[in-house]
């Protein structure tokens, strides 16, 4: 076993989804992970967006149509390129939890990577 107050040693992981641009105009959900396999700990959450709609963002949430628990915090697709999670917290996902990427337009498309540690 671990001696007494030391630390233990975890394994981040990264999980991917690539998404793309549909008709503009309406909000959608894109399904990231429908059963997650394991309790984890949402560490950080990063927006890569390759089509871009003025004014749009993404949010990683546990429900479909801007319900659940917000995980990520409004994340800019205004724009190509990349925008961090400013979440100051960290969520916990539970084993068979959902995870989906609103967008506030369904025209933007991108890549969606969510740094996890397993936590039970």
């Amino acid at each position: 076993g671990e001696p007494p107050g030391s630390g233990v040693i975890g394994e981040a992981r990264v999980i991917h989804k690539s998404y793309t641009a549909l008709v503009t105009g309406a909000a959608d959900d894109v399904t990231i992970m429908a059963v997650t396999p394991f309790e984890m700990r949402i560490l950080d959450v990063q927006q890569i967006t390759t089509t871009n709609v003025g004014g749009s963002t993404v949010t990683l949430r546990t429900a479909v149509a801007g319900a659940g628990t917000d995980l990520s915090g409004a994340l800019a697709s205004a724009a190509t390129g990349r925008a961090s999670s400013v979440k100051a917290s960290t969520d916990v996902v539970a084993k068979g939890g959902a995870r989906y990427l609103r967008r506030s337009d369904r025209a933007v498309a991108g890549d969606i990577v969510i740094r996890v540690l397993r936590t039970a």
